[in-house]
């Protein structure tokens, strides 16, 4: 792989701090030590065709994508991404609750509207409701107002939440 006086060559770049140790078999040996935070950035600056060809493959990859990881940090793609993923979880949520105006301009008929109502009382949420009758959830509100209102007050007399 690399020496250490390769990586002492580079010593100021890498933050890199020679120790002598003792082995194993009491002889004194000398190392190289750098820093965790740097030795990813070393790793990508090894040269790949002086590794054994059974990690080759693995480093080759691994340096393809820090300077992918690089290119979208540096470039404000990863920037852009998250801000494309959020207009997407609102346009997501904002389709959820879109009624075409088919639905809004449709007649609510008398038995619809009573139907509507019992839904409601009974403790069916507007939007379900909506849903169920093919209505824009607007139009479920209008014709609820006052059962809501009803069915508010009594959950509150039976100590239940609104």
């Amino acid at each position: 792989m690399t020496s250490v006086s390769e990586i002492m060559e580079k010593a100021k770049r890498w933050s890199v701090v020679r120790l002598t140790t003792v082995a194993g078999d009491g002889k004194r040996r000398e190392m190289a030590c750098l820093p965790l935070r740097r030795f990813f950035a070393f790793l990508s600056n090894i040269d790949a065709s002086r590794v054994k060809p059974a990690i080759r493959e693995k480093l080759e990859m691994y340096q393809a994508e820090c300077d992918e990881v690089l290119w979208r940090y540096w470039s404000g793609e990863d920037e852009q991404l998250a801000q494309d993923e959020r207009l997407r979880r609102i346009v997501r949520e904002e389709l959820a609750n879109f009624t075409p105006p088919s639905k809004a301009s449709k007649a609510v008929t008398s038995e619809e509207k009573a139907a509507i109502k019992a839904d409601i009382l009974a403790g069916a949420g507007t939007k379900a409701t909506a849903r169920k009758y093919n209505r824009a959830v607007s139009t479920v509100m209008v014709h609820t107002k006052t059962e809501r209102a009803t069915r508010n007050e009594q959950l509150s007399l039976w100590g239940g939440t609104t």
